[in-house]
């Protein structure tokens, strides 16, 4: 019995120093995938033997049944790589425990402060020093490739862990189905299905094999030692690289500090040389001494520059640091409110990226001076290496001191190369840092303001937050805070008298002027509305007037807020006052011009012809809102700029926001929604019915943008809806402005217009006049006047449209800069019902949706108006251009809707060929009417402008559209013919390639008249009409003896269709004088009735 608890006890010691060994075993790694049918390379390398040497198969069959097999031994020959990736984590989990433990000995082993590492000799060379500074900064970059390789790693970790799930879910449900298509009998053995069967068999092989590796490299991943691992090795990489770092930085100020000796030792002993130099070498010391001058300012700029580029190094590492910890500490904690006012702290903390770029464009000068000069010293030192021929150009005497001389020079230049490698190379690797900085700074930003918007900066609004705002009340109320505000507007006085001298005196002088330039601007609105005034530059000095007006007291608010704040002593008061008097004058000037603008016979009255009843109660609302809200803004600003009491602002500061946002919702309700509002006006005055259908809608929806926002302040969305609430006014100012933007380009263009048409009106009165002075002379044919309505309609329409891409690109790149980004967290928000589509990327397609509405509707007419009018192409071929860009751009327009939705050829193929062939049976017609339309456009047969006659009508090709042509006959009626009539029937197209035409006039004169005096007189008319052509020529002939009238026949040519009546009349009414006045008689048919009187008899013998 003894025995055998011995025997237990020996086994069961084993049994836990077996297990105790320090490995980790994997469980997945002990399972046993289940059998499945092998196949081996050998078996596919015999098939293929067999498919090759069976003669009844085809060279096709053979080929299809090849690639399979092929592809089956690729999924073969990739298995090993997956066994062996599981054998590596087998490995290192067996490892683990005693890899864990090193690390942690290791890590044991050093201090966690850096020794101060053993200072250089003395006397120990320049050039040892620098190579042991060399090997240093090697070691120190191994080392912070090593840190930042283990700084890395927890996120690699997570995203691998993240990629495998997906992976193993995806290769899960297709091995399933291909187990469940090998499980199933085929129909028949054909060869493609063997061959199929077969690659399935490899591919189920391949899968196995990954997923079994997957699984083991998932799971050690998941083991806790692994964690502790990975922390060690980051912990142990931070030591390393601080030592090393400990080591580098002494060193590299013992070599800035020697180097720089080095060169005033240089220095100071060329000076002397210079001074006892003898005549003969006093140029070369001279020389000489420059050159070690030069090498002292060098050694000084290379030390500065490894200064900086230690600095900015330190401040790129802490970057990437506070970067990485952002990253895990949303990725642990999400967005929440915690996290949100951290990223702001650091948001507010990040470099200036503009600041960075700046002097990285400036460095490019210093780089290239740099560079120069290396070449330079380079080259003299080529000059120098052989002293003799040096030593030729001085007398003998002196040669041993020129010898001393040049080989100082020699070394001093020697020196000054590689002074100016060495700075060569640090202005590289700071370019190259201060290029990392900004790019971490942007990825930051981005990742800042990706989430920043949609993170709650406060609690929901509640009854304590009223408590704070009393408290917020009484530090803004102190007497103390005002008394420190008047102390700094005191000492700046003083301190700058002459700016605020001229300050005072320039803003009295615009006070004094207020009501001057008010009359001027009524006096010239007066003058303006006067019929017939065509002067523009009238309205230039109003524009001018009114924003000097509008910009008084705006400007004395931002010279306040800016002195004020500009002090360094300043107070968190006084900047606190300064950021809300900064907020008061940015958003009062738009707002007072606005005003300002709405003025009886002011600027928008008198000038822009705007609806007077609107202005007044636009004038009157704004003033209201101006005396209102911005105090409210000022209270809102005042406590959001205060950051040493973050809760005032969430409480009365963001009070103040909410009611100036309703009073905001107010405002826009009574302008938009008064019977002398907006919506009443665009009633009397739209054309377009959409808007005058939606006016309603739009109204409601631009009431409620403020109290959507004060609705999401209340939430606790206050940092949100201020950011929002900014960059919606500058929308608001913005849509203002291009209006009257417009609105000027249109008073322009109607002066212009004015100015022309009364130009013109002179030159037809003073031809009038002319002609009716001279006795019997000709009628005088006037050159083409310029056709004032289209060129001005054409004028607007072009700055229209380049108003509105300025705007979008105002609106996408300066106002919306700061939420765009925003925007891009919603790729990871899908649509409901839709989890595949992101509601960014539905976004991003409906954008793209309207944008492409707004180019297929103006970039084609815009195309024509500004390149192809002047082109040498007629009207035909400027429409089919305009058309086929129109169509591109929606075809364009949509393919990146689609992809912004994801939807990709591949996924959308069947659907098309099944929507091909149902559409191919019931909408053939439409699609055969389609393509017509664009064979159209392309082959051109009939071009918009063409006349042609179709059966029994004949018009003028007026549009041609996808589906059908609009043909307008001479009646003015509209025919609309299908795309494929044109394509497949017969038509006449009497313009297609020569427009010229003939007209036939055929004239009948009496007999006994001279025919020959009478053709001449026939061609005679066609040759005076301005509008027969000389080439083909008039032909006038005699065609025929009729029964009343000697037949004539006037044939001549015109050049296109459009007079074509015109000019028949002309001709026929030019021969009928010129045959009157020559006695040449135009016959008509004549019959002679014969009168017999029959005998009574006769008559009653019928009878």
């Amino acid at each position: 019995m003894k025995l055998s608890l011995l025997l237990i006890l020996k086994f069961a010691i084993i049994l836990v120093a077996i297990l105790a060994d320090g490995s980790v075993q994997l469980s997945h790694a002990q399972e046993e995938s289940e059998p499945v049918d092998q196949i081996r390379s050998e078996q596919i390398d015999e098939r293929l033997k067999q498919i090759d040497e069976n003669v009844q198969l085809s060279d096709e069959e053979k080929q299809a049944a090849k690639d399979t097999l092929q592809q089956a031994k690729s999924e073969l020959e990739q298995i090993g790589t997956w066994q062996a990736s599981a054998k590596k984590f087998k490995d290192s989990a067996k490892t683990l425990e005693s890899d864990l433990k090193s690390a942690k000995q290791s890590l044991h082993e050093l201090p966690e402060t850096p020794f101060p590492p053993k200072a250089p000799a003395a006397n120990m060379p320049l050039e040892d020093l620098e190579h042991r500074l060399s090997e240093a900064e090697a070691v120190l970059n191994t080392k912070a490739e090593a840190r930042n390789k283990w700084e890395a790693e927890p996120k690699r970790r997570a995203a691998r862990l993240t990629t495998i799930q997906e992976t193993l879910s995806a290769y899960e449900k297709e091995l399933g189905e291909i187990q469940t298509e090998l499980a199933g009998t085929p129909a028949d053995e054909t060869l493609s299905s063997q061959t199929r069967r077969m690659w399935l068999r490899a591919r189920s092989q391949l899968l196995t094999a990954a997923i079994d590796s997957l699984k083991i490299e998932r799971e050690y991943l998941e083991l806790p030692q692994s964690r502790e691992l990975i922390e060690a090795n980051r912990t142990l990489a931070q030591r390393e690289f601080a030592i090393a770092e400990s080591e580098v930085k002494p060193l590299r100020t013992i070599v800035d500090q020697r180097r720089s000796a080095d060169a005033r030792y240089q220095l100071r002993q060329a000076k002397a040389n210079a001074e006892k130099a003898p005549p003969e070498l006093e140029d070369l010391a001279k020389y000489v001494s420059v050159l070690a001058n030069e090498r002292v300012d060098l050694s000084n700029d290379l030390a500065s520059t490894r200064q900086k580029v230690a600095t900015e190094t330190e401040k790129l590492d802490g970057l990437r640091t506070e970067f990485d910890r952002a990253q895990r500490r949303v990725d642990a904690v999400g967005l929440s409110q915690q996290s949100g006012q951290l990223l702001r702290q650091q948001r507010a903390l990040l470099p200036d990226s503009r600041a960075y770029r700046r002097r990285i464009r400036e460095r490019q000068v210093d780089l290239g001076e740099a560079n120069f000069q290396l070449y330079e010293y380079q080259d003299q030192q080529w000059d120098l290496s052989d002293l003799q021929d040096e030593l030729a150009a001085f007398p003998s005497n002196r040669q041993e001191a020129a010898k001393q001389l040049l080989t100082n020079q020699r070394q001093i230049i020697d020196d000054l190369a590689n002074d100016a490698e060495k700075y060569m190379t640090e202005l590289l690797k700071l370019d190259d840092i201060e290029n990392d900085v900004v790019t971490t700074t942007e990825e930051y930003k981005d990742f800042i303001d990706q989430r920043v918007l949609w993170i709650r900066s406060a609690f929901m609004l509640n009854v304590r937050d009223f408590d704070t705002a009393a408290d917020a009340f009484r530090w803004l109320l102190a007497a103390a805070n005002w008394q420190q505000l008047a102390d700094e507007l005191l000492r700046d006085v003083r301190e700058n008298p002459l700016f605020f001298g001229l300050s005072i005196l320039a803003f009295s002088c615009l006070l004094y002027l207020q009501k001057p330039m008010r009359r001027t601007i009524t006096s010239i609105g007066e003058m303006v509305m006067r019929r017939g005034f065509s002067r523009f530059l009238p309205t230039i000095r109003v524009l001018l007037l009114t924003l000097v007006i509008s910009l008084f007291w705006p400007a004395v608010f931002a010279v306040f807020a800016w002195r004020i704040s500009s002090t360094l002593s300043a107070s968190d008061f006084v900047r606190c006052i300064a950021a809300g008097l900064g907020a008061v004058a940015y958003a009062w000037f738009p707002t007072e011009f606005l005003r300002q603008s709405c003025r009886h016979f002011g600027l928008v009255e008198s000038h822009f012809d705007w609806p007077r009843p609107l202005l007044r109660t636009v004038r009157r609302q704004l003033a209201m809102l101006l005396i209102m809200g911005l105090p409210l803004l000022f209270l809102s600003e005042l406590l959001h700029a205060y950051t040493a009491q973050p809760m005032w602002a969430n409480s009365l500061g963001r009070v103040s926001f909410i009611a100036l946002m309703l009073l905001c919702s107010f405002f826009l309700d009574r302008i938009l929604r008064s019977p002398n509002g907006v919506a009443q006006q665009v009633l009397i005055h739209a054309y377009n019915r959409w808007l005058v259908r939606l006016r309603y809608v739009i109204v409601l929806l631009l009431a409620a943008i403020p109290l959507v926002l004060a609705g999401l302040a209340a939430i606790g969305f206050l940092e949100t809806t201020q950011t929002l609430a900014k960059s919606v006014f500058e929308t608001g100012c913005l849509f203002v402005g291009m209006q009257m933007l417009r609105a000027t380009v249109n008073r322009w263009v109607l002066m212009r217009r004015r100015r022309l048409a009364f130009e013109q009106a002179v030159q037809r009165r003073a031809a009038i006049a002319a002609t009716s002075s001279a006795e019997g002379a000709p009628l005088v044919t006037e050159a083409d006047e310029i056709d004032v309505s289209g060129v001005s309609q054409q004028t607007s329409k072009i700055l229209g449209t380049l108003i509105v891409v300025v705007a979008l690109f105002v609106l996408l790149s300066v106002i919306w800069v700061d939420v765009i980004p925003a925007l891009n967290y919603l790729k990871e928000v899908p649509v409901p019902g839709l989890s595949s589509i992101s509601v960014a990327s539905a976004l991003l397609a409906v954008a793209i949706l309207a944008v492409t509405y707004v180019a297929a509707t103006n970039v084609p007419g815009l195309l024509e108006l500004s390149l192809l009018q002047y082109l040498p192409v007629d009207a035909g071929a400027r429409y089919a251009t305009t058309t086929l860009c129109r169509y591109s751009i929606a075809i364009l327009g949509v393919t990146l809707a689609g992809n912004a939705l994801e939807i990709t050829w591949a996924s959308i193929q069947w659907l098309v060929a099944a929507m091909g062939i149902g559409l191919g049976f019931g909408l053939q017609e439409i699609f055969a009417n389609f393509i017509s339309g664009l064979i159209l456009l392309f082959e051109r047969p009939i071009r918009v402008g063409d006349i042609i006659t179709l059966g029994d009508t004949t018009g003028t090709v007026t549009k041609i559209r996808m589906r059908a042509t609009t043909i307008t006959d001479w009646d003015r009626k509209e025919f609309v013919v299908p795309n494929k009539d044109l394509v497949t029937g017969r038509l006449l197209n009497w313009t297609l390639t020569d427009p010229v035409n003939r007209i036939v006039i055929k004239v009948g004169v009496a007999y006994g008249t001279n025919t020959r005096q009478a053709l001449d007189t026939l061609l005679e008319v066609a040759k005076t009409h301005p509008l027969i052509l000389d080439d083909p020529a008039p032909i006038a002939s005699f065609e025929s003896f009729g029964d009343s009238t000697l037949d004539l026949v006037l044939r001549c040519y015109l050049p296109d269709l459009e007079n074509r009546l015109t000019t028949i009349t002309d001709l026929h009414r030019s021969i009928d004088e010129q045959f009157n006045k020559a006695g040449i008689e135009i016959a008509f048919p004549q019959q002679d009735i014969h009168i017999r009187t029959v005998e009574d008899k006769i008559r009653w013998s019928n009878e």
